[in-house]
């Protein structure tokens, strides 16, 4: 065991401690030898022998036993009533649902759709939006791919946006007001 070097005072502070300790427990033991033998069958009682010596000056019951060092976990001292202005309590939120993302992709989607009023590819209406925007060439994957995701989305959620094949290889993205109930186009928006 290594050795552990105290102070004077927590060394007396210790021996104050673990000698009250003792104490209790003598007194404990004691208490039960004495139940025990008076509930009779003084032979299964074992004997004790506790002999304690020199200097047992155990604090007698009225006397403060000074507390064991605190360990240190949890807050620290005083940080649970700081003195000072209390924070002001936060104002409660209309219930309801939360308002969602905010796309600026669907607007542009449908202004494009709108204003050529047929089915259109993705490769078509990424070189559209590219152009509106003054989007780099550069940028012409990643405009792809934020353009499919919101169509994705949109269409999942049963939005404005619906993509099908028109007998080509591409998917073609129309406005859900140009089909009729059986999902088809209506005659108008046919491409030519």
């Amino acid at each position: 065991m290594a050795n552990i070097k105290l102070s004077k005072g927590d060394v007396n502070t210790m021996r104050d401690f673990y000698m009250a300790q003792l104490k209790e427990t003598v007194e404990k033991l004691e208490h039960i030898k004495s139940v025990l033998e008076s509930l009779g069958d003084d032979e299964s009682v074992p004997t004790i022998s506790l002999e304690v010596t020199g200097g047992f000056t155990a604090p007698e019951a009225g006397d403060s036993v000074p507390a064991a060092a605190p360990k240190k976990r949890g807050r620290k001292p005083g940080s649970v009533n700081k003195p000072g202005p209390k924070p002001k309590a936060k104002a409660k939120k209309a219930d309801g649902p939360k308002p969602g993302r905010k796309s600026t992709w669907e607007p542009k989607i449908q202004a494009v759709l709108e204003k050529y009023r047929r089915p259109i590819t993705y490769d078509d209406l990424t070189e559209e939006v590219m152009q509106a925007d003054g989007i780099p060439e550069e940028k012409r994957t990643n405009t792809k791919q934020a353009l499919q995701s919101v169509i994705f989305r949109v269409r999942k959620q049963g939005g404005e946006f619906y993509t099908m094949n028109l007998g080509g290889r591409e998917k073609h993205i129309v406005l859900t007001n140009w089909l009729n109930n059986n999902g088809d186009l209506k005659g108008e928006f046919k491409l030519k």
